[in-house]
């Protein structure tokens, strides 16, 4: 290959890994059932899943080589923003996620019933998700206006949330 087509192939790359990053951050793929989006990749007659977060990490920072993972610092999973990533030891994220994800402030959320106007304050949307019975990605989703309300199974009305 000579300079211009190696240029030419790179460019190339670049434009696919930006269309692709592009999609990521707009919630492209599906939603797994532990809330995390996810997408597959096909070429050459082999296809290959992602999870959003960590493609879009990899794309910024290079691959991951050790068995670091990709945590959301906010502890909202469907929130793949770059400066909503870090890299952290599976021990840090299990230690995370066991106290309730307390390592960072939790998001303290008001959850307004969109039928009677009553509302409930939560200290975390884990919190409010277990007392609502509400899938805490929908809850994430109306909070970031991706959706306007979700159902609670307990009340059986929807609801839709603030930050607080």
């Amino acid at each position: 290959m000579n300079s211009m087509t190696t240029m030419t192939f790179e460019f190339i790359l670049f434009t696919i890994n930006m269309k692709l990053i592009e999609m990521v951050l707009l919630d492209v793929g599906y939603l797994t059932n532990h809330g995390y989006y996810q997408i597959s990749i096909s070429g050459n007659g082999k296809s290959k899943r992602f999870y959003n977060h960590r493609f879009i990490y990899e794309c910024f920072h290079g691959v991951i080589t050790d068995k670091r993972v990709v945590d959301h610092t906010s502890n909202i999973k469907t929130d793949n923003g770059l400066d909503n990533l870090q890299l952290i030891t599976q021990s840090e994220n299990f230690k995370k996620d066991h106290k309730g994800g307390k390592s960072l402030p939790p998001i303290k959320i008001k959850a307004v019933n969109t039928k009677t106007s009553q509302w409930f304050e939560y200290e975390s949307i884990t919190k409010a998700s277990k007392d609502l019975i509400i899938d805490s990605a929908r809850i994430c989703d109306v909070s970031k206006g991706t959706q306007k309300t979700t159902l609670s199974k307990k009340y059986n009305q929807r609801f839709r949330f603030e930050k607080i």
